[in-house]
């Protein structure tokens, strides 16, 4: 799977290789106010796919953080009914704490017709 991936990025890099030496002419940009930039072609053309995805990014991040913010509230909640969960299943304060019998009597528990001793 590594090399498929280096594979692909090789290709990729040599498109876009082939793409820049194919566009060495000037470009000349036309702005506001008579102003104007000579730039070569491949330079317009990846600044204008970067700007792109600049901006596309600017617009989503409203977006993005309405989800995180929702996720976290949902986070939340569901921490605040699993804490109340957790306090239901307690016993309530004044009931004693049930202890754990000793091995003595649990093995009487099963086998009836065993002795059970104090621990002596």
């Amino acid at each position: 799977m590594k090399y498929a991936i280096g594979l692909l990025k090789a290709v990729i890099f040599i498109l876009l290789f082939g793409f820049a030496l194919n566009n060495r002419q000037n470009a000349t940009l036309n702005f506001l106010f008579d102003y104007a930039i000579t730039l070569p072609m491949i330079v317009v053309v990846l600044g204008s796919f970067a700007l792109g995805i600049v901006l596309g990014i600017l617009v989503m991040l409203p977006r993005w953080w309405q989800h995180r913010r929702k996720a976290q509230q949902a986070r939340q909640q569901l921490e605040a009914l699993q804490a109340q969960q957790a306090a239901a299943s307690q016993p309530p304060a004044g009931t004693p704490a049930s202890r754990t019998p000793d091995p003595d009597q649990q093995r009487h528990m099963t086998d009836p017709s065993l002795p059970i001793t104090d621990g002596q």
